[in-house]
């Protein structure tokens, strides 16, 4: 059981939508697209939970399982650093992104569910 608070899937796909509208302005619809695809593929070899996590054609997230436990959120996590980290490469003078920010709007749940802690132990790997 997580010493957090319950997963909630709802507010994944927020966070994910959130990071998706972050892209777009800068990227457009395809690059958006591209690199989040690019970044699933990146993870999913380390991460087999990330197949729950499905991407249509659209870049539109569905989540392919009701209860998810910390192993799902540590991979979603992990594919959301990958893809940020991605366009802070592709866009030379971008900055430092920041994840709070960006998911401001849904921070507290987020918080609780030991989001910010994967998100933020995932920024020294590489794929």
């Amino acid at each position: 059981m997580s010493k957090h608070s319950e997963i909630d899937p709802e507010i994944l796909k927020k966070a994910f939508d959130l990071c998706r509208s972050f892209a777009l302005p800068l990227l457009g619809t395809e690059l958006t697209t591209q690199f989040l695809k690019e970044s699933y593929r990146k993870i999913l070899p380390y991460f087999h939970v990330l197949k729950y996590f499905k991407l249509n054609d659209t870049a539109h997230l569905s989540i392919a399982k009701n209860a998810l436990t910390d192993k799902e959120l540590l991979c979603f996590a992990v594919w959301m650093q990958q893809f940020l980290k991605e366009i802070q490469q592709f866009m030379i003078g971008i900055g430092r992104v920041d994840i709070e920010a960006i998911t401001e709007s849904i921070k507290e749940p987020l918080e609780a569910m030991g989001f910010y802690e994967y998100f933020h132990q995932a920024e020294e790997l590489e794929y």
